[in-house]
C-alpha cells in the first residue's frame, strides 16, 4: 500500500512540496544562526586577545618584581628583609597578597603578610616541589588553593632559588588573589550571563568571572577547547552547561609565553534571540503549509497505511527484540567481569564468556543448564578452594558445602589455586534467581598491601618506621606484663652526619644511612626490630633480653660493625655513633618513658662521658653524673666484663 500510494501524483506533489518547504526554512534558519555565532565568536575573540594582553602583563610584571627580590636575596640572604621593599609601589599592584622565601628544605624564611611570624613548612606545596625538581630556571604558577582561615582562593608564582654551586636552595614565591586576577572583567561587556576564565593547560581553572558558581580550583571536565588547542592556540566554540549550567559561544587563546589559557564566553541564550524569533516565525509558516498539504495527501492513503503500518510495527518489535538479545550477548561476553545468572530451580541461566575464562571451566557450561551444584561440585573436585576447602574462611567453606545460594553471604574474596583473588558478589533477585559477580581484584590487593608496607616502613632503608616501631615496642611491653620476660631497647644517634650531608652532599649521606640500617640488620637477631626514627636516629628492641651484659654486647657488636668502610664512599667517612640503652621493665612499662630514659642515656653518650654507648639509671641504684647533666644515667659495662655481669644479674 505505501509503494502503491507513493506512486500516486498527489503523494509525490505533496511530498516535493513538503521537502522544498523543509529544505528552504532550513537553509534560512542555518543562514541566520551562523550569522549571530560569527557576530558573538568575533566580539568573544577580541576580548580573549584584550584579556590575553591584560594576564601576561600582569603575570610579567609579578615575574620581574621576583626576579629583582631573588637577586637582592641570593646577593646577601642573612641581610635580606623584606620590609625594605613594602613601601616601593613597584611592589604594589592591588594583585599580590605577599612575598614570600622558602628554604631547600621547605621552611618559610621570609613573607611580607605583615605578621612577622616565619613559621611554616611548604616542603609539600606544589609550588615548592615543582620548582625543587625543575630543570629549569622559570616561572611556575602553581593550581589555586583556597586559605583555610581567610576563604580566599590564591595563586602561588616561584622562581627557583639558586646556591652560588648551582644546587637548588630554595624559592621564592608570590602569592596572587585569584578572584582580582579576572577584575578585567569589570571592563568588558559579556552580557547578564558572560563569564571570563583562566585555566592551566592542566585543565585547572586559575581565575574566573561571571560564572554562576565558583569553580576556581575545579579541572574542566571534558572541555573541547583542550582538544582544538592541539592544532590551534587561537580559536572559538560553543560550550556545553556542565561547568556551571550556562550555554556559551566562547573563545581561548593561549596565553603568550605562560602554560594558560584564557577564555570569554557570551550567553547563547542572548546570542541567539534574533534567530529563536525568526525561528518561531518560519516553524509557525512551515507548519501550517505542511499541515495543509499533508491533510490533502493523507486522506487519499490512510486507509491503506493503517494495514501496512501495523505490519511493520510487529517486524519491528521482532527485529527490535532480536537485536537487543544479540547486543546484550556481545555486552556480557566482552564484560571484564564474570557473571552467573542462577534461576529459582538453581539452575545456570546464564554464564558468559568471562567467567569461562577466569574461572577456567570447561565449555559445556556455556551451553548447558547445569545447576550451581553441579559447578561448585566440579570446582571442590578440581581442588578450586584447597583440600576439603581449606583455602576458605571457615564461614565460606559452609556457604559452599550449602550449594552457595545463602542470601546472606553477599560479597566475599577467595584466592584460587593460581594465586588469583577473585571477588564474588552475590544479589537474590525477587523471583527467588540469584546474580553472581566475579571480579579480578588481584592487581588491586597487591597495591593495597604495598601500600600498607610503605605506611609502615622507611622508604630510604627498608627499616621499620616510627609507627612499626611502636606498635612493636607497645607489643614487646604486652609481653612483659604476660610472662615477664623483659628487652632492652637501644636508641642511636650517628656522629657528624650533618657534617657527611654538608661537604659530601645528601646522595653520601643517603649511602651512609642505608649502609647503617644494612649493618644494623646484620647485627641482630631475627626475632629484634630495628628502625629508622627520622634523620640519622634508629631505634633497636632486643628481644627476650634481660640481661644489662646481652645489651651492652649488642652495643659493642653495632658499634664495631659501623666504622667499617661504606662502599663507593671516600675512606675519610668513617661511622661513628652513640647509643643509649633502657632496660624493661626495669627502667619502665611505658613507651614513652622507655624512650625518654633511652635518650637521657644517649645525650650522655654522645657528650663523651663512660664511653660511646650509656645505661640508664634504675631506680635505687646510683647515678655517677651529675644531677643537671642526666639524673637517671649510669656507666654502660665494659663488654670484657659482660660475661661476668650478665652471670651475677
Amino acid at each position: 500500500p505505501i509503494v502503491k500510494a507513493a506512486s500516486q501524483p498527489a503523494t509525490i506533489l505533496g511530498a516535493a512540496m513538503i521537502v522544498s518547504l523543509g529544505v528552504g526554512t532550513h537553509v534560512l534558519l542555518t543562514r541566520e544562526w551562523e550569522t549571530a555565532r560569527r557576530g558573538a565568536e568575533l566580539e568573544t575573540s577580541n576580548l580573549a586577545r584584550a584579556f590575553e594582553e591584560h594576564i601576561v602583563g600582569t603575570l610579567t610584571g609579578i615575574d620581574k618584581m621576583l626576579l629583582v627580590l631573588r637577586t637582592s636575596y641570593q646577593r646577601a640572604p642573612h641581610d635580606f628583609k623584606f620590609d625594605t621593599w613594602l613601601d616601593n609601589s613597584f611592589f604594589s599592584n592591588g594583585l599580590t597578597l605577599s612575598y614570600s622565601v622558602i628554604d631547600r628544605d621547605g621552611n618559610l624564611r621570609a613573607v611580607t603578610n605583615g605578621s612577622g611570624s616565619t613559621n611554616g613548612r611548604f616542603s609539600d606545596f606544589e609550588f615548592f616541589t615543582v620548582q625543587k625538581d625543575a630543570l629549569k630556571d622559570e616561572l611556575f604558577i602553581a593550581k589555586p588553593v583556597n586559605g583555610v582561615k581567610s576563604g580566599t582562593w590564591s595563586i602561588q608564582l616561584s622562581r627557583r632559588l639558586i646556591d652560588k654551586d648551582g644546587t637548588f636552595a630554595g624559592v621564592i614565591a608570590a602569592t596572587m588573589d585569584a578572584v582580582a586576577l579576572a577584575r578585567f572583567y569589570k571592563s568588558v561587556n559579556v552580557g547578564q550571563d558572560g563569564a571570563i576564565g583562566l585555566t592551566g593547560l592542566d585543565t585547572v581553572i586559575r581565575a574566573q568571572a561571571g560564572m554562576k558558581r565558583n569553580v576556581i580550583g575545579r579541572a574542566i571536565p571534558r572541555a573541547a577547547v583542550f582538544d582544538m588547542i592541539k592544532t590551534s592556540p587561537t580559536g572559538s566554540y560553543l560550550t556545553d552547561a556542565r561547568t556551571d549550567g550556562v550555554e556559551r559561544v566562547g573563545s581561548y587563546r593561549v596565553v603568550r609565553g605562560f602554560p594558560l589559557i584564557v577564555w570569554v564566553g557570551v550567553s547563547q541564550h542572548e546570542v541567539f534571540a534574533a534567530y529563536r524569533d525568526k525561528l518561531r516565525t518560519y516553524i509557525a509558516a512551515a507548519t501550517v503549509l505542511t499541515i495543509f498539504v499533508l491533510f490533502v495527501v493523507a486522506i487519499s492513503i490512510v486507509q491503506r497505511m493503517r494495514l501496512e503500518k501495523a505490519r511493520a510495527a510487529q517486524r519491528a518489535s521482532e527485529m527490535h527484540v532480536r537485536e537487543k538479545s544479540r547486543q546484550l550477548q556481545i555486552t556480557f561476553d566482552n564484560m571484564n567481569q564474570g557473571i552467573i545468572m542462577i534461576d529459582p530451580e538453581q539452575r545456570i541461566a546464564f554464564i558468559n564468556r568471562r567467567t569461562i575464562d577466569m574461572l577456567e571451566l570447561p565449555e559445556r557450561y556455556a551451553t548447558e543448564r547445569a545447576t550451581i551444584n553441579e559447578l561448585i561440585a566440579y570446582l571442590w573436585e578440581r581442588g578450586e578452594f584447597g583440600p576439603d576447602g581449606n583455602a576458605l574462611d571457615s564461614n565460606i567453606r559452609e556457604f559452599m558445602k550449602g550449594g552457595a545460594t545463602d542470601a546472606s553471604v553477599t560479597c566475599y574474596d577467595r584466592t584460587r589455586p593460581n594465586g588469583t583473588v577473585i571477588e564474588v558478589r552475590s544479589r537474590v533477585m525477587l523471583d527467588g534467581s540469584i546474580v553472581r559477580t566475579f571480579t579480578d581484584v588481584t592487581e588491586r590487593k597487591r597495591n593495597e598491601e604495598r601500600i600498607a608496607e610503605m605506611a609502615r616502613h622507611d622508604p630510604l632503608t627498608g627499616l621499620a618506621n616510627r609507627t612499626l616501631f611502636l606498635e612493636r615496642m607497645e607489643y614487646a611491653l604486652a609481653h612483659v606484663r604476660r610472662h615477664g620476660e623483659g628487652f632492652a631497647l637501644h636508641c642511636l644517634d650517628l656522629n657528624d652526619f650533618k657534617m657527611i650531608n654538608d661537604t659530601h652532599g645528601h646522595p653520601a649521606g643517603d649511602t651512609v644511612l642505608r649502609a647503617v640500617a644494612d649493618r644494623l640488620r646484620r647485627c641482630v637477631r631475627d626475632t629484634d626490630t630495628v628502625a629508622r626514627l627520622g634523620g640519622d636516629e634508629f631505634a633497636i628492641i632486643q628481644s627476650s633480653t634481660v640481661h644489662r651484659a646481652d645489651a651492652a654486647i649488642l652495643s659493642e657488636r653495632i658499634l664495631k660493625a659501623l666504622v667499617a668502610p661504606v662502599d663507593n664512599l671516600p675512606p675519610s667517612i668513617v661511622i661513628r655513633a652513640a647509643i643509649g640503652i633502657a632496660m624493661a621493665p626495669a627502667a619502665g612499662a611505658d613507651a614513652d618513658v622507655l624512650m625518654r630514659k633511652a635518650d637521657i642515656a644517649l645525650y650522655a653518650a654522645k657528650t663523651g662521658e663512660g664511653g660511646e654507648f650509656r645505661f640508664c639509671d634504675v631506680p635505687g641504684q646510683p647515678a655517677p653524673f651529675p644531677a643537671d647533666v642526666a639524673p637517671s644515667i649510669q656507666p654502660a659495662p665494659d663488654v670484657e666484663n659482660a660475661t661476668a655481669i650478665k652471670s651475677t644479674e
